[in-house]
């Protein structure tokens, strides 16, 4: 939007530039008017510096906007690419020993990078986002919980088969514990999609 506003002052610019220069040019006769109005020569220089200023002005709000959307994005991305890595152990956990205190290791990395971006959203004065916001922020670390419980939690007791198994710290999942943890991954993947495109429209 604000870069149409910037737009829009360059051509008002040439436009008044245009017509200041129509008033010491006669066109029809294509002579030069050896006067020149001095109060119409200050208005065209002090319209043209008022203009770029604001020009610069609002191009560096722009470009100091997009740089805090990537700051988000990139620290949204940076929980995303920690879900991808337990997704693939997940799915490869047949043919690869996971260390528990990886899994658990992973998990509170997750957990942090997301509350960093929360906490610095929050803050921001957003009038109606700042609910939506909020609802987001509770909707994942309540998905964050139970991926927790479904990656951590142990089954207690003589369980002949247990979901999840932990010896000399090596963790295995059963098919059904397998499939939740997948389909809990993919759901926070989509929320955090979501919540990207509401950063981008900042």
């Amino acid at each position: 939007m604000k870069k149409v506003i910037i737009n829009a002052i360059i051509c008002i610019l040439i436009f008044l530039t245009g017509l200041i220069i129509r008033n010491w040019w006669d066109i029809g006769t294509i002579e030069l008017e050896t006067k020149i109005n001095v109060l119409d020569a200050l208005s065209l220089v002090a319209t043209i510096v008022v203009g770029i200023y604001i020009a610069k002005i609002l191009e560096k709000e722009v470009q100091d906007k997009r740089i805090e959307k990537d700051l988000y994005i990139s620290k949204i991305n940076s929980v995303e690419y920690i879900l991808n890595t337990i997704e693939s152990l997940i799915e490869s956990s047949k043919d690869t020993e996971i260390q528990y205190g990886r899994i658990v290791n992973m998990m509170h990395r997750c957990r942090i990078k997301k509350s960093d971006v929360f906490n610095t959203l929050e803050k921001k004065k957003m009038d109606k986002l700042t609910t939506k916001i909020h609802e987001y922020n509770q909707k994942l670390k309540t998905d964050f919980q139970l991926l927790k419980k479904s990656l951590t939690e142990t089954t207690v007791g003589g369980t002949r088969n247990p979901a999840v198994k932990l010896k000399n710290n090596i963790v295995s999942y059963s098919e059904e514990r397998s499939l939740e943890i997948l389909t809990q991954i993919n759901s926070i993947e989509s929320t955090l999609f979501e919540l990207k495109i509401i950063i981008n429209n900042l």
